[in-house]
């Protein structure tokens, strides 16, 4: 194959001289790489691609900082350049010539095409750009022009005076986790211990070495169709505490996963779940605001008896409060105002996974010849989604963290608003084990009660006051 590429005209560089073929010594491989059909380099070194790889049709003039990579795809009518920065913590300034006359950017994000600073010369545009840490450009070169938007506004600018400081405030229903329980077993009884390390024991007292779905490998159907029939019932109670007499106790829920396999109690009293659901369709919302109260509460989980269904999980109470720790356990209070820019867990929202809103109102006298961006430096959480006037304008996850808004914006009043947006793993966690970006299932075998202050929570939210930039 290797001959028959270089005789077509194929240039073949060999770092090395293989002289073997399926593993026998050949000497009619080592004669082919000896050849002078072959390039033979001792190494492979900047120097020695820059001569035998570079492309005419492209010139990186200047590169400087960050991590960049490139890939060049040419067409019929034009070339594209991906660029894209690898380094997380650094920007990378590229300054690249390229065969053709026009050039644009395609934003991957939003679909459309804007305007390119760019010099002419010779025959190659020259562009220069900046690729933000792990972010991407890609640039669409060619000889004809191609239609394209205005660049989008990102730097400069005054900002605009707010009315006031940022109003804060939960998109949706807050959220406690309750991951330790009580569990009677049979004639065993144990006591806050944590809802994997209970379901691994129903399963022990089942015959079993401990929960299938945790550590075994299904063969057809031989895990589904196990019999546990002799296994003893069980029930898992999980206590929650309600502090002060101002708790919006009628806007409760519990979120409990297959709640079909139990008989639910709220305080003694069984409840049904409806075809509400959050998470995944086998998490139900059951409404019981009206048997909450004051004090310690228990919710039960009362399995008739055990099958390999009945898994234990976490159960959710949902509703409009705060959450914050009380001696050694988290505890529902009364919902109060939000008046300063902290983490969530610092407002009352440990285990709150969904959109935080920032807003703010600004004064606008004129848009006429003007631009407008929304800043954003400082925030932690999956992305930030930015509204105007009630609509939507675009989200933000990337350096520099801005977002032109200039459609948007109106003479006169304009309302502003940032949504943080967490993740799941406040939520689900895992909450009792550190890890470094790998979580496999141990990480949920927690063998003894923890205290709320001991739980791993990341601090999501806006760390600092957002801006609305005017451009002239």
């Amino acid at each position: 194959m290797l001959r028959g590429f270089v005789r077509t005209g194929g240039r073949l560089i060999a770092f090395g001289h293989p002289s073997r073929v399926e593993g026998e010594p050949s000497a009619e491989a080592e004669a082919f790489f000896a050849s002078d059909s072959v390039i033979s380099l001792a190494e492979c070194t900047p120097e020695a691609i820059d001569r035998y790889l570079r492309s005419e049709g492209i010139r990186f003039v200047r590169r400087e900082g960050g991590d960049l990579h490139h890939h060049r795809r040419e067409f019929d009518g034009g070339q594209t350049l991906l660029l894209v920065n690898a380094s997380l913590d650094e920007a990378s300034d590229v300054e690249v010539a390229l065969n053709g006359k026009h050039a644009v950017r395609m934003d991957a994000l939003d679909g459309k095409v804007y305007e390119m600073p760019v010099e002419t010369a010779n025959g190659a545009v020259t562009v220069k750009t900046r690729v933000e840490p792990a972010g991407s450009v890609l640039l669409y070169v060619s000889n004809d022009p191609v239609e394209a938007r205005k660049p989008q506004v990102s730097t400069g600018g005054t900002p605009l005076q707010a009315d006031g400081p940022v109003r804060i405030a939960r998109h949706r229903d807050n959220v406690l986790l309750i991951d330790f329980i009580d569990l009677q077993n049979g004639d065993k009884q144990y006591k806050d211990i944590y809802y994997n390390n209970a379901g691994a024991e129903v399963f022990r007292n089942a015959g079993l070495s401990g929960n299938p779905w945790f550590w075994a490998m299904q063969y057809k159907q031989d895990i589904v169709n196990m019999d546990l029939s002799a296994a003893p019932g069980f029930t898992a109670a999980y206590r929650f505490t309600v502090s002060g007499a101002g708790v919006d106790t009628k806007s409760m829920k519990i979120l409990v996963e297959r709640p079909w396999l139990y008989t639910v109690k709220v305080n003694g009293t069984p409840v049904q779940a409806g075809e509400d659901w959050l998470l995944d369709e086998e998490f139900k919302l059951i409404p019981v605001g009206k048997y909450v109260h004051s004090g310690e509460n228990t919710v039960e989980l009362v399995a008739a008896k055990t099958t390999v269904h009945t898994e234990l999980g976490a159960v959710y109470v949902l509703g409009d409060f705060e959450v914050v720790q009380r001696g050694d356990r988290w505890t529902i209070v009364p919902a109060a105002r939000y008046g300063s820019l902290r983490n969530w867990q610092a407002l009352g929202a440990p285990f709150y996974p969904w959109e935080m809103k920032y807003a703010k109102r600004f004064k606008v006298n004129g848009v006429a010849g003007k631009s407008y961006y929304v800043k954003a430096d400082r925030w932690t959480g999956s992305l930030v989604e930015v509204w105007v006037n009630g609509r939507k304008a675009g989200i933000v996850f990337a350096e520099p963290y801005t977002l032109d808004v200039t459609p948007f914006v109106r003479k006169g009043k304009n309302d502003v608003e940032l949504r943080v947006v967490g993740n799941m793993e406040n939520l689900i966690g895992p909450h009792h084990v550190a890890y470094d970006g790998i979580v496999d299932p141990n990480r949920w075998n927690v063998p003894q009660l923890r205290k709320a202050s001991e739980y791993f929570l990341t601090p999501f939210g806006l760390q600092e006051d957002f801006a609305l930039v005017e451009c002239e």
